[in-house]
């Protein structure tokens, strides 16, 4: 079994502690055999990846997997509003599906792997495809992607049962704890 870390609650680490510390617990979960962290532009206003970045980065951990996402507007706001926004995009709010719908993965995987001061990515997920969001053209340019090299999975995440799934689609996330 492979040990994974979501960073989606970094924010509240960096409201409890300093930035330090935070390092220091991605070190020690890398030392305690974390090898994959799950992220997204959305976590903690941009601030997961710049951590992740910061304190793992390609050069130091090279055999660490990591996975991000892309989809929702994201913004700076602090953590408990960009919630709150990412909330309101996932209703069916035509002009919010249009800002998934044109999503850029190639813009955003770029933004994302500077972020996270890495070459590629294990996984690169459209964030929050809901049954109202087409996605063809976001997956056909993520083929594109994987065929480069620059990600090795695409993903899906999503809230939702979804209907003809491509499959080109190597990993489906859906939300789901063992702890709830």
């Amino acid at each position: 079994m492979e040990l994974a870390l979501g960073t989606a609650t970094l924010a509240s680490f960096r409201n409890m502690q300093n930035k330090k510390d935070i390092g220091k617990f991605l070190r020690e979960a890398y030392s305690a055999g974390l090898r994959h962290i799950d992220t997204a532009p959305l976590y903690s206003s941009l601030d997961a990846e710049l951590l992740v970045g910061k304190f793992l980065p390609e050069s130091q951990y090279p055999d660490l997997s990591i996975s991000s996402k892309f989809g929702f507007k994201y913004s700076r706001l602090p953590y408990p509003i960009n919630r709150m926004a990412m909330r309101l995009q996932t209703s069916s709010d035509e002009s919010n599906l249009f800002r998934i719908q044109n999503a850029d993965p190639l813009l955003e995987l770029n933004r994302t792997l500077k972020r996270l001061k890495r070459s590629q990515l294990d996984t690169f997920y459209f964030h929050g495809v809901t049954k109202n969001v087409r996605y063809e053209m976001q997956i056909d340019k993520m083929n594109d992607l994987k065929k480069s090299g620059r990600i090795g999975n695409i993903g899906l995440s999503t809230n939702q049962l979804l209907n003809d799934i491509p499959p080109s689609i190597d990993i489906l996330q859906i939300p789901f704890s063992n702890l709830s």
